[in-house]
């Protein structure tokens, strides 16, 4: 027997919408994932929770799309690591 909360679980995952954009996907696997994404940009100066910098990747958060507030973070820290972002890692 399905709880309430697992019910609706289900239906909000048969619910989810297709991402308006994959740049976070693509500039965060270009880091090697969330952790280290964070990581860099922790090195660079700029402190961002392991969680929101997930919800860049989530239709409920940014819907696939990095907030301009944390875009130079991203690269600066892509600079400190030596990660190549290119003009087209930035397309929507």
């Amino acid at each position: 027997v399905m709880t309430r909360g697992a019910i609706y679980k289900t239906q909000r995952r048969a619910q989810r919408q297709p991402l308006a954009s994959q740049q976070a996907t693509k500039i965060v696997g270009k880091f090697g994932g969330v952790r280290r994404l964070v990581r860099a940009m922790a090195q660079a100066g700029h402190l961002r929770n392991l969680s929101s910098v997930h919800r860049w990747m989530t239709a409920e958060g940014t819907n696939g799309i990095i907030p301009t507030s944390s875009a130079l973070a991203v690269k600066d820290a892509a600079a400190k690591v030596g990660v190549l972002l290119t003009p087209g890692d930035w397309a929507l």
